[in-house]
């Protein structure tokens, strides 16, 4: 048995996500019970290219529970998932009894051995890559596999009431009670003028790098310079990048990694700069926020955008003397209270409270 302790400060983090995605992209079965369940999380999991690889191949049975955090978007992204993989089932489970459903609990079975994963973290964004939790991984041998499974095969036993299918009454509306809960927690932070979480926005420190954006190739992707790509980003390792719109909503969560490779060209891929070009000869703007080392914010400044002069007269000072047609970029990171200061009403101040 192995124990892990999840920091995403740290510089090369181990994380429940990159865990979970190691084992299920080749696993023959895969069982798992979360307490608490979020579209980002199920994004961020079964998106991951090795794990959507083998959804056609793995029969999944997932167990959420519907105490709280896990609404409406999560279950209707579940729902798309078991209409799209026949072999993928999700089961919710409402105590029929006192207490909550709080279990955090996978194993996946490959061949005739297997692995268990316990600890802390939800299927959300936070438990899978941005909290700090605690989890550990067990391998199991023949013996230890049909032991586990004949534990879950006698619990799903135990508790036929407590178990209900997606589409039933009482989980649509348990889902869309913890909808209208995490809408009205987040009206309550903004009355208080709470509208950025001191867990997203880091308050100090240099986490910003901006640049202007070249024509790039393939749609979305953009040369982010060898700078950035050295210093800011970091080489060969998994990006989580996140766009915001202008009123702070997040689009769904991307992972991207910079190769470290002879070419001049610094490619990263961002979805929300597809069909955006220059225009009258103004480039558009990336603006980035490393909340730590693998997790940015960004948002695109177009010609259009009531803020481009603002973002743009900035980085004519800050890039300094650059070459006619090349793009503008930071050579430093600068401070998340600089950043404030020029743009005060950035989308990066109202990001939205969602998992």
């Amino acid at each position: 048995m192995s124990l892990i302790l999840q920091d995403p400060n740290a510089p090369a983090p181990n994380l429940l996500l990159d865990e979970l995605e190691k084992h299920f992209k080749d696993a023959d079965s895969i069982c798992c019970a979360f307490a608490f369940v979020t579209a980002r999380g199920i994004n961020l999991l079964f998106e991951q290219d090795e794990v959507k690889a083998n959804l056609k191949q793995a029969k999944i049975h997932l167990i959420i529970g519907m105490d709280a955090i896990t609404d409406t978007k999560a279950i209707e992204k579940l729902s798309a998932l078991c209409s799209e993989h026949k072999n993928f089932s999700v089961q919710a489970f409402l105590p029929s009894s006192g207490g909550i459903f709080h279990p955090k609990f996978s194993w996946i079975k490959k061949g005739k051995t297997g692995v268990v994963i316990t600890g802390s973290g939800n299927l959300t964004n936070g438990g899978l890559k941005n909290n700090f939790e605690a989890f550990s991984v067990t391998q199991i041998n023949q013996q230890t596999v049909k032991v586990v499974e004949n534990i879950w095969e006698s619990f799903l036993a135990d508790n036929p009431d407590s178990l209900f299918d997606l589409e039933a009454k009482e989980v649509k509306e348990a889902a869309q009670q913890n909808a209208q809960y995490k809408k009205a927690l987040k009206k309550i932070r903004k009355e208080v003028g709470k509208k950025v979480d001191s867990d997203v926005i880091p308050e100090m420190g240099g986490a910003v790098f901006i640049e202007e954006l070249t024509k790039g190739r393939g749609g979305k992707q953009r040369d982010v310079g060898k700078w950035a790509a050295e210093n800011y980003f970091g080489l060969n390792q998994k990006l989580f990048l996140t766009h915001l719109n202008e009123k702070g909503q997040r689009a769904d969560e991307e992972t991207r990694r910079i190769s470290d490779k002879s070419s001049s060209n610094w490619a990263l891929d961002l979805d929300a700069s597809k069909g955006v070009q220059p225009t009258n000869g103004h480039m558009p703007i990336a603006v980035f926020i490393r909340t730590n080392p693998q997790n940015f914010f960004y948002h695109i400044v177009s010609e259009k955008s009531k803020h481009y002069e603002t973002v743009s007269n900035y980085l004519n000072l800050a890039a300094k003397k650059v070459p006619a047609g090349r793009a503008k970029r930071l050579k430093e990171e600068m401070s998340i209270q600089k950043l404030q200061e020029i743009w005060p009403t950035a989308p990066f101040w109202n990001i939205e409270d969602d998992e």
